[in-house]
């Protein structure tokens, strides 16, 4: 429950105040869901900032980023868990915080950015197109310094977006994208341990988010003509976007972003792991098979037809040879 300790924070009318909101009671377990199946395959925030908000909340007074995080995580876990996480509400304080944001530019457009998701996981992909506009023309507008990353994530999640509706001119243009170059694979969010917060194993693999995002990077650029438009044929980013979204809100056979992105994209090699460490590759021709698994329940079928597909949706005709039949669902 979220507990208020300023009722003019909900109305929006000031988000600012010295007595701002109390974070959610699940708000540990909401921010390990978003790390898990999120940033594990669009790293979007920067992850020591978060962390270091969250643990010193509410000292200072921008916290729509964390905020929007929580929102993004709230919806996806009511629908995967059938539980109670208050997502509305958490939505609507995310949406004052943000509108009252006095953020750095590169921060407003991280929070716009998840924003964006959230609408897309909603189905709201109109909405989704406006907001993904409206991040993109304040990253052109900033130097290019240190957005690499947020760039790189801003160009898959418009593409995915304007394949959806239709859509074969983009704001921000694959010879754009391209000249930003791939992600340096190493670092925190490449191998820090990835673990389901839900699920309790023993098995912790390396995260591969930067990877994970590269790969999501090429297969987008396939996606586009000589003369940079989107080829609406060619939807095999889109897929791997609307896969890597459903996955966070399956009730079972949840994956690890990178191998549910390597299911898609088999032919891609696996850059080796650090020694000792397990890899994550077993049923990787099968991991699809849970989006229509007979114990997939209504939410999950509400998600598809948000996604604008029928809920009966036959998806080993949708994803082609390389969807199977899962069993272990890791």
């Amino acid at each position: 429950m979220i507990r208020r300790q300023s009722e003019q924070l909900l109305s929006g009318s000031k988000v600012d105040g010295p007595a701002p909101t109390a974070l959610p009671d699940a708000a540990w377990l909401l921010l390990e869901y978003y790390f898990a199946f999120t940033q594990a395959w669009l790293p979007i925030v920067e992850r020591q900032n978060i962390l270091k908000t969250f643990y010193t909340y509410p000292t200072d007074n921008n916290h729509a980023e964390l905020w929007s995080i929580l929102a993004l995580s709230a919806i996806q876990l009511k629908q995967a868990t059938d539980g109670s996480y208050e997502d509305a509400k958490i939505r609507d304080f995310a949406q004052a915080q943000s509108r009252h944001s006095s953020g750095e530019a590169s921060t407003n457009v991280r929070t716009t950015l998840l924003q964006v998701l959230l609408e897309m996981t909603c189905g709201e992909w109109q909405q989704a197109w406006m907001q993904i506009g409206s991040a993109i023309r304040t990253l052109l507008s900033l130097p290019s310094t240190n957005l690499q990353s947020l760039t790189l994530s801003a160009f898959v999640l418009e593409s995915a977006i304007a394949h959806q509706l239709g859509i074969s001119e983009v704001h921000l243009r694959p010879d754009y994208a391209s000249a930003m170059g791939l992600l340096a694979d190493d670092g925190v969010e490449e191998w820090a341990p990835w673990e389901d917060p839900l699920v309790a194993t023993g098995e912790k693999p390396p995260t591969m988010a930067l990877s994970t995002l590269n790969q999501l990077v090429r297969m987008t650029l396939r996606a586009y003509d000589s003369s940079g438009r989107l080829k609406l044929e060619s939807d095999a980013a889109s897929k791997a976007v609307v896969a890597l979204l459903s996955n966070a809100v399956l009730t079972h056979g949840r994956l690890r972003p990178w191998a549910k992105l390597t299911t898609l994209e088999p032919e891609v090699a696996l850059p080796p792991v650090l020694d000792g460490v397990e890899e994550d590759t077993s049923g990787l021709f099968e991991e699809l098979a849970m989006l229509g698994h007979s114990d997939s329940d209504s939410h999950h079928s509400q998600f598809m037809q948000n996604l604008g597909f029928a809920p009966d949706l036959d998806l080993s005709e949708y994803f082609g040879r390389d969807y199977g039949v899962s069993r272990d669902g890791r």
